[in-house]
């Protein structure tokens, strides 16, 4: 830009100013030998180039002082961006503290559980022990109907061995409600093929969620029991026996839970998952499965149903209604097979925090808040 100037100003001075020829030409001719006097000529470029000079420093301050405020802008700019990068990056860092102290709870409580598992050799002195008082049983209508729900959705390759599993239970005096949510592959023919046999019956309809499918079973159910399977699971057979004689010798008893075999995703490891009740611990990690609990119908008729705000979590919730004013009680025997980490599985499609926080707001004297 100065640069620019300076040669404006120069061509502006030669074309002002004569050129030496010019100038020598215009002069009365010297005498022979004798050189023009080039003085006068010398002195007013010399002149011409001391006002550009002044005038180009002048602007040249002019521009400095303009392009010092530009900086000086620049600066402020950059500074208050780098206050807001701080800021950020402090609310990420605080946001990275908070997970990784979750991520710390969540370590602990997989921890605990792990230890609360029955693996290996164990678990098979375990079944051993707890399966010698089921061999015995024969096939019994004694005692209490049991009313099952089962919601169903584009199941068509799981839900034979489901109802497979019902229909070779010791205990004969149960009635299997299944609820097609809407399936859009084989489902409903394959229940179908079921329903010759009585005690099955399928009710269709649109897809509504497995919350309203489930309380529109336990609007159809007779039994004094309700009992719980998923169409992605199985009971062995000795389970409603177990469950229906709990509730025949104990009148008072509201719900019972039993072990489960839990099959790992990857389907090469498998534990038993059975605990002992602990009402505190309960409501802080869960851990009764739908599958393997049972209730008597008064509850549902004294405290409602399944939450149909809910898409995940669900079983937990009710069984915190349920259980909270009389804990449940345990059954040690394997109520059946349990296939955990289903892609597809009905209790793996939402965000588990959410809802958790969800039955928080339900239950605030019941449930802390997450950390």
């Amino acid at each position: 830009m100065v640069g620019n100037e300076i040669r404006k100003r120069l061509w502006s001075i030669m074309s002002e100013n004569p050129t030496p020829m010019e100038f020598a030409a215009s002069q009365t001719r010297p005498r022979e030998g004798q050189l023009p006097d080039m003085k006068p000529l010398l002195q007013s470029w010399s002149e011409a180039f001391r006002d550009a000079r002044r005038a180009l420093l002048r602007r040249l301050g002019i521009a400095t002082q303009h392009e010092l405020r530009q900086m000086q802008q620049e600066v402020r700019s950059l500074d208050l961006q780098r206050q807001r990068h701080e800021q950020i990056l402090q609310q990420y860092q605080q946001v990275l503290q908070q997970h990784q102290q979750v991520l710390q709870q969540h370590t602990q409580q997989s921890q605990q559980h792990e230890q609360r598992l029955i693996r290996g050799s164990e678990s098979l002195r375990w079944i051993a022990e707890h399966l010698q008082s089921t061999k015995t049983l024969a096939p019994s209508q004694e005692g209490p109907l049991v009313s099952i729900v089962m919601p169903v959705w584009n199941r068509a390759s799981t839900v034979s061995a489901a109802i497979e599993s019902v229909l070779e239970q010791s205990y004969a005096n149960w009635e299997l409600l299944i609820v097609d949510d809407g399936s859009q592959d084989r489902t409903v023919e394959v229940v179908q093929e079921f329903t010759q046999d009585a005690r099955i019956r399928l009710h269709t309809g649109p897809h509504i969620g497995v919350c309203r499918a489930r309380n529109r079973a336990l609007s159809e159910a007779r039994g004094e029991v309700i009992a719980y399977l998923d169409s992605d699971n199985t009971w062995f057979p000795h389970y409603l026996g177990e469950v229906a004689r709990e509730f025949q010798q104990h009148p008072k008893e509201d719900s019972v839970f039993a072990a489960q075999l839990v099959e790992r995703a990857n389907g090469t490891e498998w534990f038993i998952r059975a605990i002992t009740f602990d009402h505190d611990r309960f409501l802080e990690e869960g851990g009764i499965d739908l599958n393997a609990f049972a209730h008597r119908r008064r509850l549902v008729e004294e405290l409602g149903g399944f939450d149909e705000q809910l898409t995940r979590l669900v079983d937990w919730e009710l069984a915190i209604r349920y259980t909270w004013h009389r804990a449940p009680k345990f059954l040690p025997v394997l109520s059946g097979r349990y296939a955990e980490c289903r892609a597809d599985s009905v209790s793996a499609k939402e965000s588990f925090e959410r809802n958790r926080e969800l039955i928080r707001q339900r239950h605030p004297r019941k449930i802390p808040a997450a950390a």
